[in-house]
């Protein structure tokens, strides 16, 4: 065991440093620190990382803290993912629309500290240059203080009571701390510790089928140009029946079987003929089809597959590194279970078995041509070499799917497919043999899902977590579990939760979800979580209890059932939840979720409105094409058609698996209450007022009125266009029922509280306005109009085209002149007889012969000229202008109408009333008040009081 030494790549590396202590034997160092990391994986590395910074920060000083790893990191420190040159990262897959809903980029919202390694070690998208990545470890662990020791192999865990204080080396070096973290592949600390750990898929009933390791190894010389070509070609040869050689280097991988050599040329061309060839991005290349494992197997002389030969040349994920490198993850090496924690056990080497075939490897790719080198990876990638089996709250596949954990202690989320690459020998057959006809179901969902870390800490040994694919992932959750991108959040939140106990003297399995999540909010880490309920959860809930075996060896003696899932009870919807299922109005799921962020569809709308009302059936049944009698919903549906909640859709069509949207539910409630219709004014309150269709307008505001609706996270976003949620849906029937006195009220942040329409401007946008009254009286009098979002707008400009419409509906002005029709204001144009009528009575001109520019702006001198030419007013002694502060600008040809005006009180300006500002373009709030100053001096309308009146002269006078 040695101190870490410089490698070429590397900074300086953080030095070892002893300090014997009184009880430490003769020629060993015995050394003290407040928290330890045993491996170095990357989720582990960041775990120390965060943990030493959110001490610091809670302390005011620092953290002793150790990196303890079996590993050489003269190689690299980063595990299987820096010496084992990971270097294509897996990330998160997350549907387009899932991105849209939640302003997420590509890859979702990874955890912070994990998007800060990929800034610090220049990663584009998925390609990580292992030296760089080096680098960046050792950077952040040497700012955050932690000291690392490696070639360090364990040969005790040194416990007192149980709690593991100490771990001993093999050079007979002790290390004691208060809390570990272990990031081994295999949880080796925590089985020296006397935990427990399930070999290979135990928790499927296959305790020795273990996934294939990797050997990564890195080709330089070897172009991408070069790949795509040589791709391309062989697909059109493989493709073409009377190729003989093609043909024979098929049946030579397919091992002779002709399915194979169909299901090889299946995935070559997709469903329009096109060929399926690799795509290549800024920093990685994904190959979709099996060319390169054909013609590898074929130069070998061996059949594609693993079990059989014990070797495979998958299709490759390759990583575009600098300098012509490209890193490929693709050499399949067969392994048991025993085999794979053997591999684990010795620093994750690879076997002279391995390191021969990548030489096969090199030397298949020397016969490409190109003087082409092929370096194998110092370490191997392990996916999987079993997991713990005494997690707090362990984590299986199928509450993966259900969503995780809930998501008021969800520390962040991740998606990622059920990835079982090169397969679970036995498992199909152990399926078969339990009664499941397929395992389809296992490939097609994506689980997005909330993660926390109560499932990467040990009951057993309290301060202690594993984070790693040895996580307590149970059934098929591995799969997606092993992932690096998920365990770094998880490395994050147990790095947050280890500062936290050695703060407050606790153990980490004190600690709670909600208390790092708190935390990680604090510091401005929470990064989204948006984790989804999905369809086939009864069926992976069914699959992995079948496969659960009874003879799992627990610590305890104990069976380990996964615990109900609670994922609503610390929703901000939980206590109209609570209510509506206590009532049985709305129910759960088989496995104890709620699924409270799940959309709701049609007919499951019809059902819970179904079991919460009972009223009056004011409309005949309906026959609907697509919901015959046998339809589950037949009835609820029914049932809801009859009371008024809802109708169909033309065609006789109900539709019952479409989406609800929020704004149709308020219609459906409010439609099957027989509510009348509320004030729309009630609709300003909502800051999204402008996406409510024109449909729903009064029924929401009737909703609104009875406090029925109920808006999270912002009470003043109505969201009416997105989909409905359960959670939602059980919130507003629950307020429908109270709106009714059903059912008793209770207090939520979240419900809309609705005002006395009389106090609410006309407009959203005129509360406080200076000009309120006057767009309000104009509006009243049906002369000017606002927006589709219920603003006015008020400081927008006006266009000459406005004005025209403006004038012609307020003064009603009659013609002195011919009209003309001009070009750029074509028949059907939208104010083409405001335009024509305006003009012939005076209150506008053409800016040419021919020409309006109906969208061309107005100032306010412009303005009150036209209102003084139009009405006709005798022109006055320009010496009035001299009370305007800026007479001095007023064009020497508008003074006699500007000082008509003035001395009619028909300018007005704000603030500052005695300036004119003639140059200005004109607001319509403005021109509304000078127009209805004008319709005062005419005797038309009543005086409005206002500060923003021009003070002409002593009272208006009439024309």
């Amino acid at each position: 065991m040695t101190p870490t030494s410089s490698a070429p790549s590397a900074i300086t590396p953080v030095s070892r440093l002893h300090q014997p202590i009184a009880d430490a034997a003769p020629g060993n160092v015995t050394q003290d620190y407040d928290i330890i990391g045993y491996g170095d994986e990357v989720p582990g590395v960041l775990a120390l990382v965060a943990a030493a910074r959110e001490y610091r920060a809670r302390a005011g000083k620092p953290a002793r803290v150790l990196l303890l790893t079996a590993g050489d990191t003269s190689y690299g420190v980063g595990g299987h993912l820096i010496r084992g040159q990971l270097c294509y990262l897996d990330r998160t897959h997350l549907a387009p629309s899932l991105r849209e809903r939640h302003g997420m980029g590509l890859y979702g919202d990874p955890a912070a500290i994990y998007q800060e390694f990929l800034q610090r070690a220049g990663v584009v998208e998925v390609g990580l240059d292992w030296r760089r990545g080096d680098r960046a470890l050792r950077e952040m662990l040497s700012e955050a203080g932690v000291q690392i020791v490696d070639r360090a192999k364990m040969t005790q865990a040194v416990k007192e009571g149980n709690r593991l204080v100490a771990i001993r080396t093999d050079d007979g070096d002790t290390f004691r701390a208060k809390q570990f973290i272990d990031s081994t592949v295999n949880a080796w600390l925590l089985q020296a510790a006397g935990g427990g750990k399930v070999a290979g898929f135990g928790t499927l009933g296959l305790p020795n089928a273990a996934l294939p390791v990797s050997l990564i190894f890195e080709t330089q010389s070897l172009t991408v140009d070069f790949l795509r070509r040589a791709e391309a070609s062989w697909i059109q040869r493989f493709c073409n029946p009377s190729d003989t050689q093609a043909q024979q280097y098929l049946n030579i991988a397919a091992g002779g079987d002709p399915r194979r050599v169909q299901w090889f040329t299946s995935r070559m061309r997709n469903a329009a003929g096109q060929p399926m060839t690799m795509i290549v991005g800024p920093d990685y290349i994904d190959v979709r089809c099996h060319v390169l494992s054909i013609l590898y197997h074929a130069y070998r002389g061996t059949s594609w597959d693993l079990e059989k030969t014990k070797f495979i040349l998958d299709s490759p994920n390759i990583a575009v590194l600098p300098g012509g490198r490209l890193s490929w993850n693709a050499l399949l090496c067969f392994v048991t279970a025993p085999e794979a924690e053997a591999l684990a056990r010795n620093a994750g080497l690879p076997t002279e078995r391995m390191k021969q075939e990548v030489e096969q490897v090199a030397r298949w790719m020397k016969g490409f041509g190109q003087q082409i080198t092929v370096t194998p990876a110092h370490e191997l990638y392990i996916r999987y070499a079993g997991g713990m089996t005494d997690p707090i709250n362990p984590l299986p596949g199928a509450q993966m799917l259900a969503g995780g954990v809930p998501a008021t202690e969800a520390l962040g989320t991740f998606g990622y497919k059920f990835d079982v690459r090169g397969g679970i020998p036995g498992l199909g057959q152990k399926a078969i043999d339990k009664g499941f006809k397929s395992l389809q179901f296992l490939s097609e969902p994506v689980p997005v899902f909330n993660f926390g870390i109560r499932h990467a800490i040990s009951k057993t040994v309290p301060n202690l977590a594993v984070v790693s694919p040895a996580s307590g992932y149970f059934g098929i959750a591995p799969a997606a579990g092993r992932i690096v991108e998920l365990n770094v959040g998880v490395g994050q939140g147990l790095g947050v939760a280890a500062a936290i106990a050695l703060h407050q003297n606790r153990t980490l399995a004190d600690v709670t979800n909600l208390e790092v999540r708190q935390t990680l909010k604090n510091r401005g880490k929470l990064t989204k979580v948006y984790g989804l309920g999905q369809t086939y959860v009864k069926e992976f809930a069914s699959f992995e209890k079948t496969l659960f075996p009874k003879e799992l060896p627990l610590p305890d003696g104990q069976a380990i059932e996964s615990p109900p899932i609670d994922d609503w009870s610390m929703h901000w919807a939980a206590s109209f939840i609570k209510i509506l299922r206590d009532r049985k109005v709305i129910g759960g799921y088989d496995d104890g979720s709620f699924r409270p962020d799940g959309a709701v569809r049609r007919a499951e709308f019809a059902a819970i409105v179904g079991r919460a009302f009972e009223l009056p059936l004011r409309r005949p049944a309906r026959a609907f094409g697509d919901v015959p009698a046998s339809y589950w919903g037949y009835g609820a549906i029914q049932k809801a058609v009859q009371m008024g909640f809802l109708s169909g859709y033309e065609g006789d069509q109900f539709l019952p698996a479409a989406q609800m949207r929020r704004c149709d539910a308020l219609v459906a409630l409010v439609s099957g209450l027989g509510l009348p219709a509320g004030d729309p004014k009630l609709l300003a309150i909502y800051g999204d007022r402008s996406d409510i269709p024109d449909y729903a307008e009064q029924a929401i505001a009737a909703a609104t009125e009875r406090r029925m609706v109920v808006n999270h996270p912002q009470v003043r976003q109505l969201r009416p266009t997105d989909p409905l949620t359960r959670a939602e849906l059980a919130a507003l029937v629950h307020q429908a029922l109270a709106a009714r006195g059903a059912i008793g009220a209770i207090d939520s942040p979240y419900i809309v509280q609705p005002v006395d329409p009389s106090i609410l401007p006309l407009f959203a946008d005129l509360e406080g306005h200076w000009a309120r009254s006057f767009v309000e009286a104009a509006a009243i009098e049906g002369w000017v109009s606002g927006y589709k979002d219920g603003n006015f707008r008020p400081h927008d400009s006006m266009t000459r085209a406005q004005f025209a419409v403006l004038v012609t509906a307020a003064l009603n002005p009659q013609p002195r002149r011919p009209a003309i029709a001009f070009r750029d204001v074509p028949r059907g144009h939208w104010a083409e007889r405001a335009i024509q009528r305006a003009q012939a009575s005076e209150f506008v001109s053409g800016i040419s012969a021919d020409r309006f520019d109906p969208d061309g702006l107005l100032n306010r001198v412009q303005v009150v000229v036209a209102l003084a030419s139009g009405l006709n007013w005798a022109a006055e002694p320009v010496a009035l202008l001299d009370r305007l502060d800026d007479r001095g600008q007023i064009p020497t040809w508008a003074q006699p109408r500007v000082a008509a005006a003035l001395r009619r009180r028909a300018i007005v300006n704000y603030p500052n009333s005695q300036r004119f500002e003639g140059s200005r373009p004109a607001t319509r709030a403005e021109v509304v008040a000078m127009v209805y100053q004008a319709l005062v001096a005419e005797g038309r309308v009543k005086p409005i009081r206002s500060d923003a009146i021009t003070q002409g002269a002593t009272s208006p006078v009439a024309s």
